[in-house]
């Protein structure tokens, strides 16, 4: 007999639910809070709760949106926006800034939407825009909608268009497309025959999610179920609510927390950066951001990405090291977040490096790593570190160095290199990056100015590799650098003569290339200096027996040589050698003449240069 009384039980099941599709559905055990009926659900929505809300416009002239949430009502949709239905003019919603504001502040989760005619999908990216605009500024944490209609009038611009289902598909895509791009979550508000008659629902339903309108105690039409997927359900039109006089449009919102994130993976590696993709959660929110904590070993929230399409984050503190990640959706609950799976965790590998291992002038070679799965390598360049870098050479994932020559030489050049990681189709995957490596541009050293004679400089350097020659340049204090001589060897000294003493001179000097009959220079050497010395003014005293000499001393002197020449002598001896600026010669005859010169010396590297000798003096001994 129980065996029997199943078997029935189980036949009636499968056969109400052939003939009636509504035997999917249950009835909530509650009446609505806004219409005293309970409302039978699609059986999908079993382990979703269901939240109460309303929609309001500037037809609800006045709205107290506390009330509104004590009466039970825990979101909104407020009209941002509407097309006129015939001319088709966007206009604004009065109330929508005092609305916001004051359902924001009440408690409610608070959407938008902009009631549409529009009939191409210029104007549905125009109306995104639009409402855009709109809701800046505004805590909008539910998506926003695109309404999408006939209107009652006979002659409105959307029934008259008698568009096919394909553009009214397209119509509704590129409005979500707009709204997504700028980082919110988008959604398709239209009624269940237009949504199952009028276009392709399930296309929609792929990446955004449906708010439906029908009203009746169920989501059906002609008895058969809405079968499409949505989240949301305008329910009836004729609420209650306490807050607001006259009817108000009623809605169940169907949550859950979202569903896992999949497909964490890296993009992009460099020494500043790590960028992470993800596949989108239609109808989240946003997107927290976790990434371990290599001390403590926890998961520490990095960044919370805004809107469903938002679905890449660059780590800019990712410092190039390994770090482990992972993501998940968020999706707005009564004012708070609530979060769904989290992704599996995403170790990156961290980059690879590169060595300059040779530098000259006009080319650099490197080397690098080996990039785990890397398909090739890119040489890039740039010529200076915030600039663009251009690729200059492929290498096959067998090759880890490469030697850039270029005929630009004395440039300072950046270059990284990109591992590429592509799939078994050939498609780029996965980009990671060398930190950027500087090749400074090649410049001689000046090594030395010194004296080599009272009125000549010697001046030596040390070149860089494979030159063409050298320019040697000079100014006295107060002037500007001139070319005072070009070498077309490889030498590395110059003597500058016939200059003038006493004289402070600058050197500098740059190597060159000839290429293509173009000269190309580098960077000028820092500055070094030397005076030139100058005879010393030289002064004799007479005095009993004797005679007091005494001189100025030139510019950079270290000593002096003192000559004198007797009555009865052809030739000047050295009587004197001396770092002191007087000497007194004793013991000299008495009524005789005697002559008498200096001059100064200058120590450079152990050796004496010597300035020219004053002029001779001559005196009368008393």
């Amino acid at each position: 007999m129980k065996k029997t009384l199943s078997f029935l039980l189980v036949f009636l099941m499968l056969f109400l639910q052939t003939v009636n599709p509504i035997a999917y559905a249950f009835t909530d055990t509650k009446n609505s809070p806004f219409i005293s009926k309970k409302y039978t659900h699609d059986d999908k929505f079993l382990n979703y709760e269901i939240i109460n809300g309303i929609d309001v416009s500037e037809w609800q002239t006045s709205v107290d949106f506390k009330k509104v949430k004590a009466a039970g009502a825990d979101f909104v949709f407020l009209r941002a926006a509407y097309r006129g239905y015939t001319k088709g003019t966007l206009k604004k919603d009065v109330t929508f800034d005092k609305y916001a504001a004051a359902a924001i502040k009440a408690g409610l989760d608070v959407g938008a939407y902009i009631y549409s005619q529009a009939i191409t999908t210029a104007e549905a990216v125009e109306e995104a825009n639009y409402i855009l605009n709109i809701v800046k500024g505004y805590n909008i944490t539910l998506p926003i909608v695109f309404d999408f209609e006939y209107a009652e009038s006979a002659d409105s611009r959307l029934r008259a268009a008698n568009l096919s289902n394909k553009t009214h598909t397209n119509i509704c895509i590129a409005f979500c497309e707009q709204i997504e791009k700028a980082g919110y979550t988008a959604c398709v508000y239209a009624n269940h025959s237009m949504l199952t008659n009028d276009m392709n629902d399930e296309k929609i339903a792929e990446n955004y999610p449906i708010w439906l309108a029908n009203y009746s105690i169920s989501p059906t039409l002609s008895g058969k179920l809405y079968d499409c997927d949505y989240s949301y359900w305008q329910y009836a039109s004729n609420g209650k609510v306490d807050g607001i006089s006259g009817n108000i449009d009623c809605n169940f919102r169907y949550f859950k927390p979202a569903d896992k994130v999949e497909n964490l993976t890296v993009t992009e590696e460099t020494i500043d950066k790590t960028t992470l993709n993800w596949n989108k959660i239609k109808g989240c929110y946003g997107y927290e951001i976790y990434r371990k904590n290599t001390s403590t070993q926890e998961f520490e929230l990095i960044a919370t990405n805004k809107g469903a399409a938002t679905t890449t984050y660059t780590d800019k503190n990712s410092n190039g090291a390994q770090n482990t990640y992972k993501v998940r959706a968020i999706s707005t609950y009564k004012t708070t977040f609530k979060g769904g799976e989290f992704s599996d965790e995403l170790t990156t590998k961290g980059i690879f490096m590169a060595n300059l291992s040779v530098a000259g002038t006009g080319y650099a070679t490197f080397t690098w790593q080996v990039y785990p799965s890397a398909s090739e390598y890119e040489v890039l360049r740039a010529d200076k570190i915030s600039g663009v870098f251009s690729k200059v050479a492929t290498t096959d994932k067998n090759t880890t160095h490469y030697t850039d020559y270029t005929k630009y030489a004395f440039k300072t050049y950046y270059y990284m290199i990109r591992a590429i990681v592509k799939d078994k189709s050939g498609i780029i995957i996965h980009n990671a990056y060398t930190p950027v490596l500087k090749v400074a541009k090649p410049q001689p050293k000046l090594t030395s100015v010194i004296l080599h004679k009272a009125a000549s400089i010697k001046i030596t350097w040390e070149n860089t590799d494979e030159i063409h020659g050298t320019a040697v340049y000079r100014k006295r204090a107060g002037e500007d650098y001139k070319l005072i001589k070009t070498i077309t060897t490889n030498s590395n000294t110059y003597i500058d003569t016939g200059l003038e003493k006493g004289v402070k001179y600058y050197y500098k000097v740059c190597n060159f290339v000839t290429t293509d009959n173009n000269n190309y220079y580098s960077d000028l050497t820092s500055a070094k200096s030397v005076t030139t010395l100058k005879a010393p003014t030289l002064s004799v005293t007479a005095g009993s027996s004797r005679a007091k000499i005494s001189y100025t001393k030139p510019v950079g002197a270290n000593g002096y040589e003192i000559y004198m020449k007797s009555p009865n002598s052809k030739n000047y001896e050295l009587i004197k050698t001396t770092t002191k600026l007087t000497f007194t010669k004793k013991q000299l005859s008495k009524s005789k003449t005697y002559y008498f010169k200096v001059k100064a010396y200058r120590n450079v590297n152990g050796k004496k240069v010597y300035s020219a000798f004053s002029k001779t003096k001559k005196v009368k001994i008393l």
